[in-house]
């Protein structure tokens, strides 16, 4: 994100834990994967190299929503400008403030 004028030291542990969960349920448990196929996939039955293979298309997943997202931000950078300011100068907004901030902007995907 820095390459987008944020300054975020890391990504919150607890946020990628779950985004990494998620990812591998949608492989494991739901069999959303386009490579892995529709067949769902018990890791205690694996080798250490379908792991392996697990683990990089989890991380495939990450990369590419962690792109999509960064894209969504910077297209939206002004939309989300006014958000921190507000942010900063009253530390904490209800959901009704948010909406009306959010709704001052059309949001671009």
């Amino acid at each position: 994100f820095r390459h987008m004028g944020f300054n975020f030291r890391h990504l919150p542990s607890s946020d990628l834990a779950s985004a990494t969960r998620t990812a591998q349920r949608m492989i494991c448990t739901y069999g959303m994967d386009e490579k892995l196929g529709l067949a769902t996939i018990d890791l205690a039955h694996l080798s250490g190299a379908e792991k392996v293979e697990i683990r990089t298309r989890v991380n495939e997943i990450l990369a590419q929503e962690l792109a999509y997202t960064q894209n969504v931000i910077a297209k939206n950078r002004e939309l989300m400008d006014k958000l921190v300011a507000e942010l900063m100068d009253k530390t904490h907004l209800k959901g009704d403030e948010i909406d009306a901030i959010l709704s001052s902007m059309p949001i671009v995907e």
